[in-house]
Formats: structure tokens, C-alpha cells, sequence
């Protein structure tokens, strides 16, 4: 077979026509991989040996040639043989024999080739460069420039990058040694994957480029100096978040929501678009949302937030980036101070025309926006949605200078809930245990917050009603890679050797951190919170159907349902590695799915699990 070229398209209609009409079955397959930008055998070949002219193809030679990559001439084919099971394996084969290779972004950091700077004379350590944030781990940084010691004594100048988080020094790397000639002199510096600058480098730091002159006499002089980092995410998916070229510094405490310059970049970037009259119509695209971001971590290190927060925000008195950029710190430096000028919704300087959610985010404001990002963008992927799939988000989608229009005593009344009600599925985010500035949050935030609850609660109810198929999926991020417990099995769970999509699910599952499982088995409604303590008594009336102005009740059997329903979701989840790590009975987990009265369905696999049946 040939080397994979393009054209995607084209192969899978050649085989569609080959295979005849089970193939159609797939076809939603096929706009998957043309989103992707899959790889494909040259169209000759594959219409040659799947015989094409003739219409015939046997489907066992078919079968090994997406297993084996080694097709055979057909003689015959009985398509009646053929079942959508088989479609669906063939699909996910070619979705996994395809897949592109990691790939590595070179992103240009400086580019300076023109450029001179100096004399820096003794006893100075001037810092002559600044990046912009990192929008992806590096994997390898270059640098180069040409430089000279013009002066008459000793030669004891160096360059040095430093690097960041936030506005605190994590490490320093001497570049290209000392100085040692009065002649310009090209030098370059590789700094691989196994160096400790490199190792300590994250998603969100940013470096500096400083020359250190420490002797008598030394006036040391440089020229063109340029640097370029390579990056990709850890599970081998490119980022496509570019860092343009920075030559800036970074600034004092401004107030985002009067600064004229601040507010006229917002308005610049993002122009008012239409106004959108339905919130729950107020979705927000992977593509529109990665463009905030973009522009955060172009503009967030230049931002520092007021230390007068410090009664209620952990970052307070920090300089911001998005290695700590949350929701909170998005609404107070770009979606308010975007919005006031048209009172509108963000998504309204985005859009002015409905965009109808296929899925709503139940999640927290102080998770880090790019770690939101990547459990889109894997999400995309897990669940084969185009590019145009919308997703609710209630800072994005709520008008912030007019809540009081979007919201309601009755939650059932909220954009909220009527969101939910448009949408496929609710997809739950949640974090894992951080610490900022010595202070700590998580795991499973969200299960504290009211409003996190009533979404969930909601999602209980529509579910053990059958009213609607609504999917529910959790999420969150470890190790810098999106994990997700899936609502039933996804693409990459079907596989076309004997083990079940059950198998396949509960190892990829297997990857969700315990601890934050650990606090999903214990959830308990009532002890959630609110912002506003009537929204929190107004939630839990509602779950229980009482009056929304009376006093909470502290225990009914509603709360039970729901505190059932989602310990249940993560015992069944984690049932496989619990046995596997002989914590089962620990975690008490037949029990909680044994409450869990109001579950349909629980398919559970524990092929080649060397504890099963032991006394755990």
C-alpha cells in the first residue's frame, strides 16, 4: 500500500460505493474524518483492491486489509452479511489506522533580525525582551543572536532567559556562556526535552530575555536576536493557539472596567455583533471560545490583579496569565468590561444570529479557562461533533449587566434550565485538588455550588422521567490531558476484536483521577452553596417541590435521589479499577449503586481483571 495522502473524502465514497448500502450506516462517520483531516490510501489502490468497477468486495478480506494494511483482490461479497456492528468496527479501525502522527508547532517567540540593542555597560542586568504567555507545554526552545563585547576590560557578560508563572521566576538558563570576543560573533542554544528549563516549562509561563554585565570595562552589544519554542499537548494533539512576537513589559495595576485603553482593545478585538433575544439561544463554539482565549493569553500577563481582593480571591495582588487565568478573572478583565458599552451577552460580540446548544457546561468559575478549553476540545473529539457544535455557558450566554432579566426565584424559569431542555447532553467539568498562593480548592468544586447541583439535579429528573434522551458526561483534567466518564460507550470504546465496548470504556475511564471520583461517591446536595443565599434556598425547594420561600428542608427523599444518581454515575465508573486496585469494598461500591433504585441499565466488564472474584 501506498504512503497516506490526502483525500479522505474521496476513499470513503469509493468504499461506500464498493461496499454498497451497510456502509451508509457510517456515514456520519465519514464527516467525522473529514473534520479531523484524516489521512487516507491513494485512491487508486484502494478502488483497485476493493473492486470498485465490478461492485464486488469480500467483507473478511476487507475486514484484515483495515486491520493488516494488506488488501487483496475480491471475487465476491454477500452484502446482506454485513451488519451495522461491523460497519461501526470498520469505522473505528480506520479511525485509529489514520489517525495523523503528533505533530510539533514551531512558534516564533522573537524574531528580530534586524534588530541592535546596547551597549549594556558593567554592573547592569537590564532584561531587553519579554514573551508572550505559552499557549501549549514546549518541548524544545532555540535561540540565536550575535553578539560582541565592544568594551576594554574584562569580558564577563552573559545572556540569560529566565522563566515565569505569572509574575514569580521558576528558572534561569545561561544561554551562550561568556562573552569572549570584541568581534560579532553568531552563536545559537538548543535547550531538548530532557533539559531542566524545559521540564520546568508550562502551558501559561512566559520567559524573559535578559543580558547580565558584571565586570569592569565589559559593554556588551547585540543583534538579531531570535527565539522559537516547539509544543504540543501531552496527548499528542497539536496546538493550533499561536504566540506572536512580544517586545513589551509588563504593566502596573490597571482597573479593567475603567481603563479607556483596556476597554477600546476589548471593543476592537471583539465589535458588537446583533442582539440575540432568547439566552438559552446564546451557545458558544470550540472555535469562538479558543479566540477569547487567544486573546487572554496575549494580553494576561500585562494584567495584574487588585490586591485589594485579597478577601475573596486567591490571586489577588498576582500578575496574571493563563497558567491561573480563571472565569472569574475572564469576567472581570474581558467579559464585563466588552459588554457594558451594548449591555449585551458576550456571545453577542461574537454572533447575531441564534446558536442553538447541542450540549450545556455544568461547571465552576474558578477553573482555569484553558484546562476548560482542552475538555472542549477532547470532547469534540470523544463525541465525533463538527466544528460547529455549540455549547451553553452561562458567562458567555448570560447578559452580565442585566442578570436580572435572565434569571428567575423559580430555577425552572432560568436560562438555566431552559438551556438544558434544547440541548443533547450536559457535560460536567470538574477540577481536580490545586493549590494557589497557599490556598486550596477542589476536587469536585462544583458539587459545592448550588447552581451546579439544580443542573444536575435536572439532569436526574429528565433522565429517570425518559422525557428526553439527554446524555450526561463528566470531565476534568490531569496530568495536562482531558479525562471524561462517558455517558454509555463513545467511538474509540468499539473495537473490532472480541473484547466489548464495555472493556474498552472502563480502561479509558480507568484514566479519571480517584480523587476526584472519591468525591463524587460522597456528594451530598444539601451541604452546597451559593453566591446568593436565596438561590441556594430557592434550589433546593425546587428539587424537593416545595414552596421556593420556605425554609430548606434538611433532608427528602428527592435530595436522596439525586445524591444517588450521581454516586452512582461514578461507581459505576470506577467499579474496574477499584477491583483492580482491591479498594472495591472500601469505597463501599455495591452499596451505592445498590441505592442508586432509580439505574436502568449498568453493563459492567472485567475481562483479564486478575481480582476479580477475590474476596475484595
Amino acid at each position: 500500500m501506498t504512503e497516506p495522502v490526502d483525500g479522505l473524502q474521496d476513499v470513503f465514497d469509493a468504499i461506500e460505493q464498493a461496499a454498497g448500502s451497510p456502509i451508509v450506516a457510517c456515514s456520519w462517520f465519514r464527516r467525522l474524518l473529514s473534520n479531523l483531516g484524516m489521512a487516507c490510501t491513494d485512491m487508486e489502490i484502494v478502488s483497485r483492491n476493493l473492486g470498485r468497477e465490478s461492485g464486488q468486495i469480500n467483507l473478511n478480506e476487507f475486514r484484515a486489509w483495515l486491520v493488516e494494511g494488506t488488501p487483496k483482490q475480491s471475487d465476491a461479497m454477500d452484502t446482506n452479511n454485513t451488519s451495522p456492528e461491523l460497519a461501526d468496527e470498520m469505522a473505528w479501525r480506520m479511525f485509529h489506522k489514520w489517525r495523523p502522527p503528533p505533530l510539533e508547532h514551531e512558534i516564533v517567540l522573537f524574531s528580530e533580525e534586524n534588530w541592535s540593542w546596547g551597549p549594556c555597560r558593567s554592573w547592569t542586568t537590564p532584561t531587553f525582551l519579554t514573551s508572550e504567555v505559552f499557549l501549549g507545554k514546549p518541548t524544545s526552545f532555540h535561540f540565536e543572536c550575535e553578539w560582541r563585547d565592544h568594551g576594554w576590560g574584562a569580558h564577563v557578560g552573559y545572556i540569560e532567559a529566565t522563566l515565569y508563572t505569572g509574575g514569580q521566576q521558576i528558572k534561569s538558563e545561561n544561554l551562550f556562556g561568556m562573552i569572549t570576543v570584541d568581534k560579532f560573533l553568531k552563536v545559537t542554544r538548543e535547550l531538548g526535552p530532557e533539559t531542566d528549563f524545559v521540564k520546568a516549562a508550562s502551558q501559561g509561563d512566559h520567559i524573559k530575555i535578559s543580558a547580565l554585565v558584571g565586570g569592569p570595562g565589559c559593554e556588551l552589544h547585540i543583534k538579531g536576536f531570535s527565539a522559537t519554542m516547539k509544543t504540543f499537548t501531552k496527548n499528542q494533539q497539536a496546538t493550533e493557539l499561536a504566540v506572536p512576537v512580544c517586545s513589551g513589559s509588563l504593566q502596573e495595576t490597571i482597573d479593567p472596567a475603567t481603563d479607556a485603553a483596556h476597554i477600546d482593545a476589548l471593543q476592537r478585538a471583539f465589535p458588537f455583533q446583533g442582539y440575540i433575544e432568547q439566552t438559552e439561544q446564546r451557545g458558544i463554539t470550540y472555535a469562538q471560545l479558543r479566540r477569547v482565549i487567544e486573546y487572554v493569553g496575549l494580553n494576561s500577563h500585562r494584567w495584574k490583579e487588585n490586591p485589594a481582593n485579597r478577601t475573596f480571591s486567591r490571586t489577588a495582588g498576582m500578575m496574571l496569565s493563563l497558567s491561573i487565568f480563571n472565569l472569574y478573572h475572564m469576567s472581570d478583565w474581558v467579559l464585563k468590561p466588552a459588554t457594558r458599552a451594548d449591555s449585551c451577552a458576550f456571545v453577542e460580540l461574537l454572533s447575531s444570529h441564534p446558536q442553538t446548544p447541542a450540549w450545556f457546561i455544568s461547571h465552576w468559575w474558578g477553573e482555569l479557562v484553558l484546562d476548560f478549553l482542552l475538555c472542549l476540545q477532547a470532547h469534540l473529539r470523544l463525541r465525533a461533533l463538527d466544528d460547529s457544535t455549540a455549547y451553553w455557558v452561562c458567562a458567555y450566554a448570560n447578559r452580565q449587566w442585566n442578570l436580572g432579566g435572565e434569571l428567575s426565584s423559580d430555577p425552572s424559569q432560568t436560562s438555566f434550565y431552559k438551556a438544558i431542555e434544547l440541548s443533547r447532553g450536559v457535560l460536567l467539568i470538574l477540577d481536580e485538588r490545586a493549590q494557589i498562593n497557599g490556598q486550596e480548592s477542589g476536587p469536585a468544586t462544583p458539587f459545592s455550588r448550588s447552581w451546579c447541583i439544580y443542573e444536575e439535579a435536572t439532569v436526574c429528573r429528565m433522565k429517570r422521567q425518559g422525557d428526553v434522551e439527554l446524555m450526561f458526561d463528566i470531565a476534568t483534567v490531569s496530568d495536562g490531558e482531558a479525562r471524561f466518564l462517558t455517558d454509555g460507550a463513545v467511538l474509540e470504546d468499539c473495537s473490532i476484536d472480541s473484547f466489548s465496548a464495555a472493556f474498552w470504556k472502563s480502561r479509558r475511564e480507568a484514566a479519571f483521577p480517584l480523587e476526584v471520583i472519591a468525591a463524587g461517591l460522597k456528594v451530598d446536595i444539601v451541604t452546597s452553596r451559593a453566591t446568593q443565599e436565596d438561590d441556594r434556598r430557592h434550589i433546593l425547594n425546587a428539587i424537593a417541590g416545595q414552596p421556593l420561600e420556605n425554609e430548606p428542608l434538611l433532608s427528602h427523599d428527592k435530595y436522596l435521589e439525586v445524591n444517588a444518581f450521581l454516586r452512582g454515575v461514578f461507581a459505576a465508573a470506577t467499579w474496574r479499577q477499584a477491583v483492580d486496585r482491591k479498594i472495591a469494598k472500601q469505597q463501599d461500591l455495591s452499596n451505592v449503586l445498590a441505592n442508586d433504585v432509580g439505574r436502568r441499565h449498568l453493563e459492567l466488564d472485567f475481562s483479564f481483571s486478575a481480582e476479580f472474584g477475590s474476596d475484595d
